[in-house]
C-alpha cells in the first residue's frame, strides 16, 4: 500500500489538498512551513512571517532613532530636523541591504522550510519597498522646513516615483512612457517644492506633484479573501489618521506650553515613524515603551498591508495608493495647528478624492461582474449535473446501496472545480482544472506510462486532453460562443442553439511542443489562425530565448490561445506572452490570452500569474514541484519527443 503526503499549494483564500504519492526519496527532510504554523494559506504568506522577522530588526533601529531624538534635541532644533532622521534612514537602508539576502534564504528543494527562508521572487519587492521607506524618510525633513506642517505631506507622492525607479531599475516591472513621464514630473515637483518656488501663493511643487496622482492610477490595498481582510485595513487606516492627529495635538500643546516661541515643532511630526508613540511617551511610558508600541502596529497591521500587496499589486500600485495622506496632512493642519488652507491644497485634495471614487467604483463593478460570473459558473455546472434529488427507495434499492458503499464508489463530481489557486487581489487572476474524472484519468496514465512507447497512443491521448482544455474554456465563457440562435430541424421545428465563433480566434503555438496541440483547435474552430514562436530553453540555467515569431496580420482578436503542453517554471510562457504584447502585427491585450497546458506545477502558476495577471489559464493537471533541473515531478518526460517519436 502506497504511502501519500499532503502538500499545501501556496494560493489565497481556503487551503487546497492534493493527495499524490511521493517516494521515500522524494519526501521533504522536514515539515514544510504551514504545517509548523497555523496561517492563512496565500501568495507569499509564508514569506510574510519571515519578512515581519526582518522587520523586527529594522524597527529596533527605531530606538536608535529615539535615541538621536534625545541627543540632538539637547544642543540644536535645527540639526534635529536633518541629521536624526537621515541617520534613521541610512541605517534602515544598509541594515535592509545586508540582512534581506541572508534572512530571505531559498532551500534548494524549494520547498518552505524552517522560520528564516524565503522564495528569491519576492526579495525584490520587499527591498524596493524598504528602500523606498528610507528616501522618503530623507526627503520629508527637508520638505516640512520650507512648507510648513500644512504641506507635511507635500512629498508623499514621492513615494510612487521612488518605487517606479526602482522597480524598473531592479526588472521588477517594465517601463513605459508614463511611467518615465511620472518619474520625471516627480523629481521636478520635489524640486522645486524645496526650494520653495510659489506663484500667487500657490506652491508649483506640490501642483507639479499632482501630476503622478493624474497620470498613474490611484490604489487602496484592499485584498478580499488572501491574508488581509477589510477590516485589517480599516484598523490601519484609523490608526494613522488618529495617531498623526494625535501626534499632532500634542506638538501644539507643546509649542504653546514655551509661550508659542518653538518654530521647529512640525519637524518632530516628519521623525516619529509613528506618531501615535509620541503621545504615549507624553503620557508618562519610557522611551522603550513608545519604541514597543510602533514594533506592535507596524508588525501587526502596517507592514502586513505593504508585504501582501506588494507582492500582489506590484511596488508601483502599493506607493500610489499614499498619495492620500496629503489631503489628512493639510486638514489636521487648518483644525488643529490654524494652518491657513491655500487653493492648491483644495485643487489637489479634489482631485484625489475623484481618483479614489472611481478607483472604489470599478471596484464595485468588478464586484458586480465577478458576482455574475459565479453565477453563471453555478447555472452551468447545475445544467451538466444530473439532479441527485432524493427519489422514493425500496429495500431492494437500499441493498444496492450499501453495497455500492462497502465497494468504496465515489460520488460524482461536478464538471468544473477551481483549487483555488487564483489570486485575491484581482478578479480576473484565474487558473481552472478540468474535472478529475475517469476519462481524464485514463488519457493521462497513457501519457505518464513509461510504457506507452507508441507515438500513435500518445497522441490520440494528448488530442484528447487538449479538447478537455478546449470545452472547458468555452464552458467558462472565456470563449465567448454566439448564443441565441434559432435554427429550424428536420421535422420542422424551431430552437435556440449556440454557435462557436468562426472567426476572430488566433492559436499560437510554442515550437515545438505546442504544434502537438494545434490539430484538435482547427477540428473544433477551423477558420483559426495559426501562429508559431519559437523559444529554446537552455537545459543547464533554465533561460528562455526567442529565435523566431510570426504571427497572423490582424488589427485585434478577441481570444488568442496559447498552446504549450507542459508548464514548468513559465519562463518560455512569460517570454511568449511578452512578445504577443509586444507584436506590431496585431494588437493583442493581455487579458486577450488564454493559455492551455496538459501538465503545470505549482511554480510555473505562481510565476505566470505574478508576472501577467489578466492572462487565464486552462491546465489539465496540477503535479507537485519541480526538481533541481527544473523538470516537472511526476511529469511525463519529454512531451515533445514523445508525441513526435523522436525520443
Amino acid at each position: 500500500m502506497s504511502s501519500t503526503t499532503s502538500l499545501r499549494v501556496p494560493g489565497p483564500g481556503p487551503r487546497t489538498r492534493l493527495l499524490t504519492p511521493i517516494a521515500e526519496d522524494q519526501k521533504p527532510k522536514s515539515p514544510t512551513f504551514y504545517e509548523h504554523h497555523d496561517v492563512v494559506s496565500g501568495p507569499g504568506s509564508a514569506d510574510l512571517a519571515r519578512a515581519h522577522l526582518m522587520m523586527l530588526f529594522s524597527q529596533a533601529l527605531f530606538a536608535g532613532n529615539y535615541v538621536c531624538f534625545k541627543a540632538f534635541s539637547r544642543h540644536s532644533e535645527d540639526i534635529f530636523g536633518k541629521t536624526s532622521a537621515t541617520i534613521f534612514s541610512l541605517m534602515r537602508g544598509i541594515v535592509s541591504l545586508v540582512l534581506l539576502p541572508i534572512i530571505f534564504y531559498t532551500s534548494p528543494d524549494r520547498h518552505y522550510e524552517g522560520v528564516l527562508r524565503m522564495k528569491k521572487a519576492n526579495i525584490k519587492p520587499v527591498l524596493i519597498q524598504g528602500l523606498a521607506g528610507a528616501a522618503r524618510q530623507n526627503i520629508v525633513p527637508y520638505g516640512l522646513m520650507f512648507t510648513g506642517a500644512a504641506s507635511a505631506g507635500v512629498v508623499q507622492p514621492f513615494v510612487p516615483v521612488c518605487t517606479c525607479m526602482l522597480a524598473v531599475a531592479f526588472g521588477l516591472e517594465k517601463g513605459n512612457k508614463i511611467k518615465y513621464l511620472s518619474m520625471l514630473i516627480g523629481c521636478i515637483g520635489v524640486f522645486i517644492a524645496a526650494k520653495g518656488y510659489d506663484f500667487g501663493g500657490v506652491d508649483l511643487g506640490f501642483l507639479i506633484l499632482l501630476g503622478v496622482c493624474r497620470l498613474l492610477p490611484t490604489e487602496i490595498v484592499v485584498v478580499e479573501n488572501g491574508i488581509l481582510s477589510r477590516l485589517v485595513y480599516v484598523v490601519d487606516r484609523v490608526d494613522v489618521i488618529t495617531g498623526c492627529s494625535f501626534a499632532v495635538c500634542i506638538l501644539k500643546a507643546h509649542n504653546e506650553a514655551h509661550g508659542g516661541n518653538n518654530k521647529h515643532y512640525e519637524r518632530r511630526c516628519s521623525n516619529m515613524y509613528i506618531p501615535t508613540s509620541y503621545l504615549i511617551s507624553r503620557l508618562g511610558f519610557p522611551g522603550w515603551g513608545a519604541v514597543l508600541y510602533s514594533v506592535f502596529f507596524i508588525i501587526l497591521i502596517s507592514w502586513r498591508i505593504q508585504l501582501a500587496a506588494v507582492k500582489q499589486l506590484g511596488p508601483i500600485a502599493v506607493g500610489l495608493y499614499q498619495v492620500t495622506q496629503p489631503v489628512f496632512c493639510f486638514i489636521f493642519a487648518y483644525f488643529l495647528l490654524g494652518e491657513p488652507i491655500f487653493p492648491h491644497q483644495v485643487v489637489g485634495g479634489v482631485l484625489v478624492c475623484i481618483g479614489l471614487g472611481i478607483f472604489v467604483y470599478g471596484q464595485y463593478l468588478t464586484a458586480l461582474k465577478k458576482e455574475r460570473e459565479a453565477e453563471q459558473a453555478r447555472a452551468s455546472e447545475n445544467e451538466r449535473v444530473p439532479d441527485e434529488s432524493p427519489q422514493p427507495r425500496g429495500e431492494e434499492d437500499d441493498a444496492m446501496e450499501a453495497g455500492r458503499a462497502s465497494e468504496n464508489v465515489r460520488p460524482r463530481r461536478k464538471h468544473s472545480r477551481s483549487v483555488g489557486l487564483h489570486f485575491a487581489s484581482s478578479a480576473s487572476r484565474k487558473c481552472t482544472y478540468t474535472p478529475t474524472n475517469s476519462l481524464l484519468k485514463s488519457q493521462m496514465t497513457i501519457l505518464r506510462d513509461c510504457k506507452t512507447v507508441k507515438s500513435a497512443e500518445f497522441r490520440r491521448a494528448a488530442d484528447h486532453i487538449t479538447r478537455l482544455l478546449i470545452e472547458e474554456a468555452v464552458d467558462l465563457g472565456w470563449i465567448r460562443c454566439q448564443e441565441e440562435i434559432p435554427v429550424t430541424t428536420p421535422t420542422d421545428e424551431t430552437v435556440d442553439g449556440v454557435r462557436l465563433p468562426e472567426d476572430g480566434l488566433m492559436a499560437v503555438s510554442i515550437v515545438r511542443a505546442g504544434e502537438s496541440m494545434e490539430g484538435p483547435v482547427q477540428e473544433i474552430f477551423p477558420e483559426a489562425r495559426i501562429g508559431k514562436i519559437l523559444i529554446q530553453r537552455d537545459e543547464e540555467t533554465a533561460t528562455p530565448h526567442l529565435y523566431y515569431i510570426k504571427l497572423p496580420s490582424c488589427k485585434s482578436s478577441p481570444h488568442v490561445l496559447l498552446l504549450d503542453p507542459m508548464l514548468a517554471t513559465g519562463g518560455s510562457c512569460m517570454m511568449a506572452i511578452k512578445s504577443l504584447l509586444d507584436s506590431t502585427d496585431c494588437d493583442i491585450k493581455e487579458e486577450d490570452i488564454i493559455f492551455l497546458n496538459l501538465i503545470s506545477c505549482p511554480e510555473g502558476i505562481e510565476n505566470l500569474t505574478a508576472a501577467y495577471p489578466k492572462v487565464r489559464i486552462v491546465s489539465g493537471c496540477l503535479d507537485r514541484c519541480l526538481n533541481e533541473r527544473s523538470y516537472i515531478l511526476p511529469g511525463l518526460g519529454d512531451f515533445g519527443d514523445r508525441y513526435f517519436g523522436t525520443q
